[in-house]
């Protein structure tokens, strides 16, 4: 046994060896020593087989894209890289767990070392934790403009992008308070965290304002989901009253010519024609929009404002 193999003998991990430094994912694993309780880890047969146990529901799966994070790590670790760490967050028997993972290839010895460590070893804030410092609204717990930013610019392919803001919500603050204004947008932020799925994101950007974008989803099906959204929103109680909100639509098909800003502000100026005709409902972007309602002094403060 190594010196190296030894001293991990030391520390609250499970360290595996490959006897290759190559195609790693499939290479079998040796199990060199375990300290954590934890046997379907210990018991990995190939790398690989650390994926099947990954919390899709964690913040690092869903700021990244479950797919798109397993990926970027099996690149990095298919690459040439000596050393390598990664956060792999974990569900075993409905339990979580949260490992930090390090990979260092011994070149000359033509061997691999894994280890995992669990994430309470160092004593630090926890990653998820992090994340969510940096790309979690802390009024509602929807996704904010940090990650909307991130996410809206790496989307591809036909998708929707809208906008929903709640109508008349400075009347509220200014009659209720805002404090009431306050329970009003974590309600709608909690309608709206219900119906996220793989499909459709939410995202507060601020104020009351919301913005959303689909993947792979039809536009009827889009449809359902804000009428949903409309619905569930309007059974929101204020003093006898009902709330209401309006949104604005457009198709982004992710082409290369395309600015997702533009989109932005297509989106945007459809739920103004929500607004003008009486909110509370669903406008998809038609570009005759921009000739009816373009001579709006309130609409070229807004074009100019998104544009900034």
């Amino acid at each position: 046994m190594s010196d190296f193999e030894n001293a991990m003998k030391c520390f609250m991990v499970i360290t595996f060896r490959i006897d290759s430094t190559k195609d790693i994912l499939r290479q079998p694993l040796v199990l060199i020593d375990s300290t954590i309780n934890v046997p379907e880890i210990s018991n990995l047969h190939i790398l690989k087989e650390c994926f099947s146990y990954l919390n899709e529901s964690s913040n690092v799966c869903k700021v990244y894209g479950t797919s798109k994070y397993k990926n970027l790590i099996k690149k990095n670790l298919s690459g040439n890289k000596k050393n390598y760490g990664f956060y792999l967050p974990v569900v075993i028997k409905r339990k979580k767990y949260a490992f930090f993972v390090k990979v260092w290839k011994n070149i000359s010895e033509q061997k691999t070392y894994i280890i995992f460590s669990l994430e309470d070893n160092y004593g630090l804030p926890g990653y998820e934790e992090l994340l969510k410092e940096d790309f979690c609204d802390p009024l509602t717990n929807l996704f904010n403009r940090n990650i909307y930013e991130y996410k809206i610019n790496k989307i591809t392919g036909n998708n929707f992008i809208g906008l929903i803001d709640i109508d008349n919500f400075k009347k509220i603050n200014d009659i209720y308070t805002h404090h009431v204004g306050d329970r009003i947008i974590r309600n709608v932020g909690s309608i709206l965290k219900k119906i996220n799925n793989c499909h459709i994101t939410f995202f507060r950007i601020g104020g009351d304002e919301f913005v959303f974008y689909t993947e792979d989803l039809t536009y009827e099906k889009t449809i359902s989901y804000l009428n949903k959204v409309i619905e569930q929103v309007n059974n929101i109680k204020l003093n006898g009253s009902r709330v209401f909100c309006s949104i604005g639509m457009v198709k982004y098909d992710g082409l290369e010519n395309q600015d997702v800003k533009d989109y932005r502000i297509y989106a945007d100026l459809a739920m103004y024609k929500s607004k003008e005709e009486g909110g509370n409902r669903i406008t998809f972007f038609e570009p005759e929009y921009i000739k009816t309602i373009i001579k709006d002094e309130k609409v070229i403060k807004l074009i100019k404002g998104l544009k900034k």
